[in-house]
């Protein structure tokens, strides 16, 4: 089994090859999933970073339920 951090390692590595992603909210209309298309990024440490706009469904969304995958 590896390590953690390779496991760690290697799973930054995906992230950073990765521009775009998908974010599921709870829809604030009728309580339903909705998923929608983000782009995404990393930082010097791997650490995800979304940038989201206010005028975005999914981002009302998540002001009312924070619920996300």
């Amino acid at each position: 089994m590896p390590a953690k951090s390779e496991i760690a390692g290697a799973s930054r590595a995906l992230l950073r090859r990765a521009f775009k992603g998908s974010l599921a909210s709870v829809d604030a209309r009728n309580d339903y999933p909705y998923a929608s298309l983000i782009t995404l990024a990393t930082d010097a440490a791997g650490a995800p970073t979304y940038l989201i706009s206010k005028l975005a469904r999914h981002t009302a969304n998540l002001a009312r339920d924070g619920r996300a995958s």
